[in-house]
């Protein structure tokens, strides 16, 4: 039997022969000529809460969660059978908020996403399911995690329901969207455990923090460490309303809803959010955030754009006066 690394790695290799057109769009210097290669515009099929797609698997359709903070894309255990998936006969720990499950690996021959076919693709699968469907839709598989999405250049448009998947050759000079002005260039770096983690750095109440990207969580969670280190005290979390979250296990985790004076990332700066502390290991920049604003993380970058889109509000704080840059490649 391989090891899990060894099949993780050809699992990859191969899903990466999956991209559909080729379009030429510039040169560089010496004529090389450059292509991106991308899945189409996949729509998000609703409108709040954690992203849905459609996809298919082995030909049945499926509906998948879009999933930046897990580290394997995963499925649902009935869908073993259900989905015809080969069993490799390889477990491993899953670890998150909520707790710690086993998961199984296994293997699609062919998974569809927009435009795309991906062949011998490893998914993980577990004791978790994933909820209810859509209305009339069909079943809710899995989930699309940080193995799968970050070999590509990710454009999350979550305001106007639509996300994409590229990939640039070479050639291609620096990526960016052709968005208009205002939008705001932030740092990122990735975990050093895992280096599917995008981890951006705000100021919370002037404090740096550290929080990763995260579009399968609904809310943005704020560690009881941070919380505590930008002045909050203890006091004044135990006296603030409470909430719960759950994650990829089964227990659920207290949080306390509290407001902060600032959030800032980069220059886009937010006065008097209200988010969520909680007594975990990491913290999250969710759902609620990026249901808000644009976002292109060209993977082979350490930096992103931000963009802010319809109302300017960001967990019930109110955005403050930033510079956009006309020149976020400068």
């Amino acid at each position: 039997m391989k090891r899990w690394a060894e099949w993780i790695g050809a699992g990859v290799a191969r899903g990466l022969a999956c991209l559909a057109a080729l379009i030429l769009v510039a040169c560089d210097g010496d004529g090389s000529v450059c292509h991106i290669q991308t899945f189409g515009t996949i729509p998000v099929l609703n409108q709040k809460g954690i992203p849905l797609v459609r996809g298919t698997v082995n030909g049945v359709p499926v509906l998948f969660i879009v999933d930046t903070g897990a580290t394997f894309s995963l499925l649902a255990p009935g869908m073993v059978e259900m989905l015809h998936l080969r069993d490799l006969h390889a477990t491993m720990p899953l670890q998150g908020v909520g707790g710690t499950i086993m998961a199984e690996a296994v293997q699609a021959d062919r998974v569809g996403l927009g435009s795309g076919i991906a062949k011998d693709v490893l998914f993980l699968t577990g004791e978790r399911g994933f909820g209810a469907t859509l209305p009339g839709g069909p079943p809710i598989a899995g989930l699309f995690g940080g193995d799968f999405l970050s070999h590509y250049d990710l454009l999350l448009n979550l305001p106007h329901r639509m996300m994409a998947l590229y990939s640039t050759s070479r050639a291609c000079e620096t990526p960016h969207p052709n968005w208009p002005m205002p939008y705001y260039k932030v740092p990122i770096s990735y975990a050093r455990n895992n280096s599917t983690a995008v981890l951006v750095t705000p100021a919370l109440n002037g404090h740096s923090i550290e929080l990763q990207l995260d579009t399968g969580a609904s809310v943005t969670l704020v560690t009881r460490e941070q919380a505590l280190a930008a002045g909050v005290t203890a006091a004044a979390l135990a006296a603030d309303p409470k909430g719960h979250v759950r994650g990829i296990g089964r227990e659920r985790t207290e949080t306390a809803m509290h407001r902060f004076d600032s959030f800032a990332l980069g220059d886009l700066a937010y006065a008097q959010p209200r988010l969520e502390v909680a007594d975990v290991l990491h913290g999250l920049l969710g759902e609620n955030f990026l249901r808000h604003h644009r976002i292109w993380i060209p993977h082979a970058y350490h930096w992103m754009l931000v963009q802010p889109v319809d109302a300017p509000q960001f967990s019930g704080g109110t955005r403050m006066t930033g510079g956009g840059t006309d020149h976020p490649m400068q």
